[in-house]
């Protein structure tokens, strides 16, 4: 049985203060520890909740929202939405990929999970995170009121723990959104109480500032101090009170038409140190309350035109709060989000001594090591790139690269790169380590590895063991290019492997290479006359190993420490699960704006 809702705001009222002076020291602690928080501004995207949109299919929802501006799409995925759950796997992948049709992302989902046992959510999650969204807003809990306040709240806490575990088995984030009318969640403290002791990283609050308002009055600023290291997500929407005839409710508006104060809001947002994706959600005329029927025709417009207004009033507040970057994705960064299979794109956008982040399945920050990266104002991508000097490099731990870590008998790989090389052997990037344990190889990027004829030339690395190919001293299994690769221009670098060939691109065009005797494979037993082998394709039918190297851009760790280091700039940086054809590459590197 569901509490009546002046019986559940009388239960607040009495629990409140408690809350309040209890939690005192939690909220300076909290406070203290986000206010020096590093904002990462790249995962705030502009989302829209498509709820009002079910009746256009996914072509035209994502044809409605890129046309309004918005950055991607919070995709209903339950009873009634876009994507029913029975139908997950059949489904959300279309969804998907007629977002990316339009350059924009799928990364969250709104769905009613609340059950780690329901078979159903396994489905969805497995579904969903195999797609690269990231987070999804849970279903929600009602009050007993046979049962006390906390009482309610100890039964649901075990449910809670076992969708963290879950959510950690498949990477996501499950979010549960503070709702204003007596669900579990609308007074914010109920939420702290429920996830205080459970991982932020996998399950926390979808804050929304429009039901916090409603719900708490003032008191709102105390509950996102709360419940701020959970928030991963947010919602935006704005509201009036207006009087009926069965007493006061809060009704939506367009976004700066109501009583949100979205200057003390966003002012908070930042001082907590509170990122990730955004939803708007459209709860107003002509959305809802419409006065007649409208048109297909006429939703398209007006909707339209109405999402645009407050994806522009939200850009303005983010970005007057700089909690927005001005540079968005390049046009032409926004169509490689578009190719299926695309796990990391960095832009090297970010300034020397941050993070770089990428797009695609994770935000895979490369830390800088051996000094700072320098950033330069040109670039293929982003108008900027970073700048590889002295052997400083970028480097992800094993254990945090996460689905950067391809591997397996018939895995396939792309690595696709935008350069500017100064010479010499230079590593640009992948997971390549040649003096831990025997070795640590995995895949790799480079230019230049002269030893076994690939000098100036790009080549693209391959190793299953992880060590040397016996007999030789080094690893001998990497496509070389056809093509030299020019000094002081940029230029577009790729490899390919499809779990038999490698085989190597400069500027989007494959050219092969005859069968030819290789450098420094003679004088040994087996092969006493030395090697002859094509270089481009090179064949290697035995799979990509699972070695441990950490992922690195710019050098490689060899036995004399880090070495084949990159001279020159990198503009962008690309990781795709599987081997894009030459078409696909060829059509990236005419669209490149590097010197032909």
């Amino acid at each position: 049985m569901i509490l009546t809702n002046k019986r559940f705001q009388f239960l607040i009222a009495v629990f409140f203060l408690s809350i309040i002076f209890s939690f005192t020291t939690v909220y300076a602690k909290n406070n203290n520890a986000k206010s020096n928080a590093k904002l990462d501004n790249s995962t705030r995207q502009l989302n829209v909740f498509s709820k009002p949109l079910v009746c256009f299919d996914y072509d035209e929802l994502a044809t409605i929202l890129a046309d309004a501006g918005a950055d991607g799409i919070d995709l209903s995925v339950r009873a009634g939405g876009h994507v029913l759950p029975e139908n997950v796997e059949r489904d959300l992948p279309l969804a998907v990929e007629a977002a990316h049709k339009k350059g924009l992302t799928i990364e969250m989902i709104v769905t009613a999970i609340n059950n780690a046992d329901d078979p159903m959510t396994e489905r969805i999650l497995k579904t969903a995170s195999s797609l690269g969204i990231k987070y999804y807003r849970m279903g929600y809990f009602g009050y007993n009121e046979k049962l006390g306040v906390m009482e309610n709240l100890q039964k649901i806490k075990p449910k809670l723990k076992k969708l963290e575990a879950l959510n950690r088995k498949y990477n996501i984030h499950g979010a549960y959104q503070n709702h204003y009318g007596g669900p579990v969640g609308g007074a914010v403290w109920d939420l702290y109480e429920l996830l205080h002791d459970l991982d932020p990283q996998y399950i926390g609050c979808q804050y929304d500032i429009r039901h916090a308002v409603a719900e708490g009055g003032n008191a709102w600023k105390i509950g996102l101090k709360l419940i701020a290291p959970w928030v991963k997500c947010t919602v935006l929407k704005d509201f009036l009170w207006e009087k009926t005839e069965l007493g006061w409710k809060p009704v939506s508006v367009p976004m700066g038409e109501g009583m949100v104060n979205f200057d003390d809001y966003f002012k908070l947002i930042k001082e907590y140190g509170i990122s990730g994706p955004i939803s708007i959600h459209l709860e107003y005329p002509p959305f809802e309350r419409q006065e007649r029927a409208l048109s297909t025709q006429e939703k398209k417009t007006k909707f339209t035109e109405a999402i645009k207004k407050d994806i522009q009033f939200s850009k303005k507040e983010l970005l007057d709060h700089a909690l927005m970057d001005h540079e968005k994705p390049s046009k032409y960064t926004k169509s490689i989000l578009t190719i299926n299979g695309l796990v990391a794109l960095w832009d090297f956008k970010e300034e020397s001594g941050t993070n770089r982040k990428a797009y695609g399945l994770d935000t895979f920050p490369l830390k800088e090591q051996n000094g700072e990266i320098e950033r330069i104002d040109e670039g293929p991508l982003s108008g900027y790139s970073a700048l590889f000097k002295n052997c400083g490099y970028l480097q992800i731990l094993n254990n945090q690269t996460g689905r950067l870590n391809i591997y397996g008998k018939h895995q396939a790989i792309t690595v696709a790169a935008w350069v500017k090389w100064n010479g010499n052997t230079g590593f640009v990037a992948g997971m390549w380590n040649e003096h831990e344990n025997g070795g640590k190889r995995q895949y790799g990027l480079f230019v230049s590895l002269p030893y076994y004829n690939g000098a100036e030339q790009v080549c693209g690395h391959i190793s299953q063991t992880g060590k040397p190919t016996p007999p030789f001293p080094y690893s001998i299994d990497y496509s070389a290019s056809n093509q030299k690769v020019k000094c002081g221009v940029w230029q577009f670098i790729a490899f390919t492997y499809d779990g038999k060939f490698i085989k190597s691109y400069l500027n989007g065009t494959f050219q092969q290479r005859k069968p030819e005797l290789i450098n420094n494979t003679g004088s040994f037993d087996e092969y006493p006359q030395g090697l002859t082998h094509s270089k481009n394709p090179y064949f290697f039918p035995y799979g990509i190993g699972n070695n441990g190297s950490n992922f690195t851009v710019g050098a490689v760790l060899l036995k004399s420490g880090m070495g084949n280091c990159f001279n020159g700039q990198i503009g962008g940086l690309a990781v795709f699960n599987r081997a894009l054809s030459e078409d696909e590459l060829k059509k990236i590197g005419s669209e490149s704006e590097y010197d032909k």
